[in-house]
């Protein structure tokens, strides 16, 4: 009788603190519910300071999650610096006992970042204490409690499809709850925890991660004590994968990763040579390794038969080539597409990866005598001809699909990734396994209009990417598994000038959102020191840097609407330039506003599409000289650089610099 007893007054208990929380919550944004607050945690007259852990009333239902804990040491340095805005105090960063290491990683992130702003320390403990408030970071698998306390917020971040609209869902979405005394972080996944922090940080802490190195990434204003005032709301990406492709000539050192972690992006392609990432929390991020030939990865399989001529092209005549003479392997052959699998398998068994991605050669440069000149029967009874658009697709494709299914009798779980990119753009004509990633890379897009903007009547130019988006459009009807690798960070132009393609970015991403697009793939550059002479046009030293420098608004909107397409794109600007140009903000909001008005008047008299090769005489002749904004660009960057303080002139100086020697055609600094 006594434990039916003390079961339903903790059922009570419990329901009380559902009814004090709020459990529905929009999207993007906050509930209308109003904070728990507690009597027993207003702030004491020594606010700004610390005590050793008071000792007060009863526990709390939301304490009650914390039964089986151990106890608290018997002497904190509780700090007083974080308030609620009904004056409850937050003192502790809870972990509970069964944290993994990506939930490890979150609570130092909070206690890291709280300290960079208040010059306090935060203790990470294993439960709550009494007469204060705690910033518990959770998920299910660590703390089951909130399994029932926050079952609707749960529910909702499980839901990852809408089969009606064909809308999809990330897995590691967040929920940010106060209840009580206290403010839970907290996700299904512990990547959604992890995401609930940086997004607390950001909406209450005003934070930004706009660099790599944190001696210029790291925007934020230090203060003693902060109010908490953005709380009982709950987010979802439309997208399961984030993040850039980042070219990996510095094998992406880790600053590189813990700024994609930061910003809520989650994908690591190409994969690392760091083989462990725990301590900037993404090893639970999708790895892909990519080897880039198919080629070499036949040569490099463990069942791969040198002396074997069936594997590699002919001549004209039928002539079997060497290794060395054929550019593509024999794509038609069983024997081949095993020899492929062996050597996926072997590289999932040595690095773990959750998808082995290969690439393919440009242009079909390769014959295979009489495969090539015969029909291919793709399915039982269903053929292409040579002649059909789609025929080097679908042989390509049909291919993979063998790969594929060979692959998934050991690891049924790996991703078999592919492009659909130039000769294998075109959707074939066979279905696609559902252990295929595929991605799609539309490099004859033009960044000038969005990738889904149909041709204009009244514009000759217009309407070049009308059938890239007929073929995405077809591709999403075929997987699940579909990603998209837009030219958004690549450009020969990429030092000296930051195309203003950021509402191109904002259309393309509302429409993957409503097709349903697993991911997000564009192509980048990492955030480091480095050269990269092979690509970008004038002197490439110190490329990678100078190129983030340029580009950062481009690049930190980006993961912004990677996260949510819907936001308010101007919002974002005017968030990023006041809190990284401070009092020199409205000149460089001007410098973004002119970047556009000369872009969009080029674009209206050219016929060219702009792509990933605009070279500066482009940009000066057609989007500076001709809308007349020179002397405007110049003047705008001399009056931020003047309005800048010593960290921000060094966000602003290479720009201005840069700018003016575009405009005077001088040469590159």
């Amino acid at each position: 009788m006594m434990k039916r007893l003390t079961a339903l007054l903790l059922a009570f208990f419990l329901l009380i603190g559902i009814l004090g929380s709020c459990t529905s919550g929009e999207h993007s944004g906050p509930s209308s519910a109003e904070p728990v607050s507690d009597p027993a945690t207003e702030p004491s007259e020594s606010a700004g300071g610390s005590e050793t852990e008071p000792v007060t009333a009863a526990p709390t239902p939301e304490d009650q999650l914390f039964a089986g804990a151990d106890p608290l040491p018997d002497e904190l340095d509780l700090p007083e610096s974080v308030f609620g805005e009904d004056g409850t105090v937050f003192r502790t960063i809870v972990l509970p006992d069964g944290a993994d290491t990506i939930l490890s990683v979150a609570a130092e992130e909070l206690q890291y970042h709280i300290q960079k702003i208040t010059d306090t320390v935060f203790p990470i403990v294993g439960r709550t204490g009494s007469g204060y408030g705690s910033l518990i970071v959770a998920t299910p698998e660590s703390l089951s409690g909130i399994r029932d306390l926050f079952a609707d917020d749960l529910g909702w971040l499980a839901e990852l499809e809408e089969p009606e609209t064909g809308k999809r869902w990330g897995s590691d979405g967040f929920a940010i709850r106060r209840s009580g005394s206290h403010i839970f972080l907290i996700g299904n996944t512990s990547r959604g925890a992890l995401n609930a922090v940086y997004d607390f940080l950001e909406e209450n802490f005003g934070i930004l991660w706009i660099r790599s190195s944190e001696d210029i990434g790291l925007i934020l204003d230090q203060s003693p004590t902060v109010t908490v005032t953005k709380t009982d709301y709950r987010e979802k990406s439309p997208f399961e994968l984030r993040g850039w492709h980042m070219l990996d000539l510095l094998n992406n050192p880790p600053e590189t990763y813990r700024y994609l972690v930061r910003n809520k992006l989650n994908l690591i392609s190409p994969a690392s040579k760091y083989t462990s990432l725990e301590s900037i929390g993404v090893e639970n991020s999708t790895r892909i390794g990519i080897n880039g030939i198919l080629k070499s990865t036949m040569m490099e399989s463990p069942i791969y038969d040198p002396d074997d001529p069936s594997l590699w092209c002919t001549d004209s005549e039928g002539n079997p080539l060497s290794p060395s003479e054929s550019v593509q392997i024999n794509i038609y052959s069983d024997k081949a597409a095993e020899i492929v699998a062996a050597a996926i398998v072997k590289q999932v068994d040595d690095n773990g990866y959750s998808v082995y991605f290969v690439g393919a050669e440009d242009t079909w440069a390769g014959v295979v005598i009489p495969d090539s000149t015969l029909p291919y029967e793709y399915a039982p009874g269903q053929f292409v001809q040579p002649t059909d658009d789609n025929y080097y697709s679908t042989v390509f494709h049909s291919f993979f699909n063998k790969v594929a299914r060979k692959v998934a009798e050991t690891y049924p779980d790996v991703l078999v990734g592919t492009y659909a990119y130039q000769i294998t753009v075109r959707p074939p004509a066979c279905d696609i396994e559902p252990n295929r990633m595929i991605v799609f890379a539309p490099i004859e897009e033009t960044l000038s209009e969005p990738l889904a903007a149909p041709a204009d009547p009244d514009h000759e130019g217009s309407g070049k990417n009308v059938e890239s988006f007929e073929y995405l459009q077809e591709w999403a009807k075929k997987t699940s598994n579909l990603t998209v690798y837009n030219y958004y960070g690549c450009a020969k132009v990429g030092l000296v000038y930051e195309r203003p393609i950021l509402e191109r970015i904002q259309d393309d991403l509302q429409h993957y959102a409503e097709l349903g697009i697993w991911g997000l793939t564009p192509e980048g550059v990492i955030d480091g020191d480095g050269d990269f002479l092979i690509f970008y046009e004038g002197d490439g030293t110190d490329a990678l840097h100078k190129n983030w420098t340029m580009n950062m608004l481009t690049y930190w909107v980006y993961s912004r609407l990677a996260w949510d397409p819907y936001q308010d794109l101007q919002e974002l600007v005017e968030e990023f330039c006041r809190k990284v140009y401070g009092d020199a903000a409205p000149y460089m909001l001007e410098y973004h506003r002119l970047l556009k008005e000369g872009w969009d008047a080029g674009n209206a008299q050219r016929v060219r599409k702009v792509s990933y090769d605009l070279v500066t005489s482009m940009i000066n002749t057609f989007f500076i000289k001709k809308p007349g904004i020179g002397d405007a660009l110049i003047e705008s960057l001399n009056q931020a650089y003047e309005a800048a303080n010593d960290k921000q002139k060094q966000y602003i100086e290479y720009v201005r610099d840069t700018i003016t020697n575009v405009v005077l055609e001088k040469a590159n600094p």
